[in-house]
């Protein structure tokens, strides 16, 4: 059976924890919200503070996809870029006067709770095998919880990415923050994390669309992924009775659904435009040739990623391997001597 969050106000799981999250924030008198987030916690938490009348400050990493990253900038009071998921956790811990939604928080645990409570409630044949992606932990943590408040017994198998993806940003995370609990649910319920790449997930992904009229993102799709390495494995048999929970909303990226139609063009240049590439992009397309420098102290005050120098120059050496930027000259600029980049064509068509 498949539990599907889609069906949520901002289409994700996530909603759950953090209806509970900004309820008690409000509740406690508290006025300012904080968050670290790839992407859907941003979105959530900006939305509901919203709607409480609550001030959101988002913390995300430049790497955040362009989507998430302008329905973030829409819905929060502020949200800033910075190099990376473990810098925005630093950054939302050391704000001493915000209420501090992270994936360990209390009350957002609590809040996912609902999900699986919903499922024990419809279903007459509890799960024995349950599958859910793993970011950070804390949806693994909740469904362990739960399982052991209800005296159930069940295996539970987590799902990441196999590396670092642009498609799979969401399950893989280097040092998930619940990390030691994960592995304590992996020893507890005879479960393991299973590993899926992008193919895998694709492949998924079309079968949603094509059997259960089902049109996920691939985080969301992860879950059927790794079902069906388990049963290839041997490791899940055709009576067991399993649970997979789609965690992640519809699927809207164009990039990816280019993909599900069979072209694989420009896959690899396509798939890695972040949003700090894609704003690098459009300030050299309006701007006209600009040096890094220029382009870094943009960024900066016109968008808020605060990313190093040397982050930056990585970026114009990969857009410049991608050919959707290139070298054109050298202008001296404060005594030194720095290069030029216009835009490609190929470039345009990634801002169009």
């Amino acid at each position: 059976m498949i539990k599907d969050e889609s069906r949520n106000p901002t289409g994700t799981f996530i909603d759950r924890g953090v209806a509970t999250a900004i309820s008690t924030a409000k509740y406690l008198g508290i006025k300012y919200v904080a968050a670290a987030s790839l992407g859907d916690l941003g979105v959530s938490v900006s939305t509901y503070a919203r709607r409480f009348g609550l001030k959101s400050l988002v913390y995300m990493p430049d790497s955040i996809s362009p989507i998430k990253a302008y329905q973030a900038m829409l819905l929060a009071d502020k949200v800033k870029f910075v190099s990376s998921y473990e810098e925005a956790l630093k950054k939302v811990r050391e704000k001493s006067n915000y209420f501090k939604i992270i994936p360990s928080n209390p009350y957002l645990l609590d809040g996912y709770r609902t999900l699986f409570y919903e499922v024990i409630i419809n279903e007459q044949e509890l799960p024995s095998v349950i599958i859910t992606p793993v970011g950070d932990g804390a949806l693994i943590t909740t469904i362990w919880n739960c399982i052991k408040e209800l005296n159930m017994s069940a295996t539970v198998y987590g799902v990441k990415a196999s590396k670092r993806t642009p498609v799979l940003r969401d399950i893989y995370v280097e040092k998930p923050l619940l990390g030691n609990i994960i592995n304590d649910i992996m020893h507890d319920l005879g479960g393991k994390v299973v590993e899926v790449n992008e193919s895998e997930v694709l492949e998924a992904m079309r079968y949603l669309v094509r059997y259960e009229g089902i049109l996920t993102d691939p985080v969301g799709a992860s879950s059927l992924a790794a079902l069906v390495k388990l049963i290839n494995e041997g490791s899940i048999s055709e009576s067991d009775k399993v649970l997979l929970i789609m965690t992640s909303g519809a699927l809207s990226d164009i990039a990816i659904l280019r993909l599900l139609h069979g072209s694989e063009e420009r896959r690899s240049t396509v798939l890695n435009i972040g949003f700090t590439k894609l704003k690098i992009l459009e300030l050299i397309a309006v701007k006209g040739r600009l040096h890094p420098y220029a382009v870094w102290k943009e960024l900066r005050n016109g968008y808020g990623i605060r990313i190093s120098l040397r982050v930056l120059y990585q970026h114009i050496n990969e857009l410049e391997s991608m050919g959707l930027i290139r070298k054109v000259g050298e202008v001296k600029v404060d005594g030194r001597v720095r290069k030029l980049y216009e835009i490609t064509n190929e470039g345009l068509m990634m801002i169009r």
